[in-house]
C-alpha cells in the first residue's frame, strides 16, 4: 500500500459499507435466541425495546450501536464476537 506525505498509509476515503454485519449479526443473534429457547417479545423487553424493532434487527434492517449489540448478546448469553462471526 503506498504511504503518504507522512510515511503512513494513505486514506484514500471511507469504503462502502455493504451492511454484511448486521445481516450476520442479525442472523447469528436468531439462531442463539431460539436455542435459548426465548421469544422475540422476551428478549426485547430484556434490553428495553419494541418486538418490531428487534425482529428489524435479526433481519438486518436497523444499524445498531454497538452498546446495544453487545447488551442484546449478554441478554441472548453469548459475547458479542460470536455473533459477529460469519458462518458458512
Amino acid at each position: 500500500m503506498p504511504g503518504n506525505e507522512s510515511g503512513g498509509p494513505r486514506f484514500d476515503g471511507p469504503r462502502r459499507v455493504t451492511g454484511r454485519a448486521r445481516i450476520t449479526f442479525g442472523k447469528n443473534l436468531r439462531t442463539a435466541r431460539v436455542a435459548a429457547n426465548m421469544s422475540q417479545e422476551r428478549l426485547a423487553g430484556l434490553v428495553g425495546m419494541d418486538q418490531p424493532y428487534l425482529s428489524s434487527v435479526e433481519t438486518g434492517a436497523q444499524n445498531i450501536t454497538l452498546d446495544t449489540a453487545e447488551a442484546i448478546a449478554s441478554a441472548v448469553g453469548q459475547p458479542l464476537h460470536v455473533l459477529l462471526r460469519p458462518t458458512r
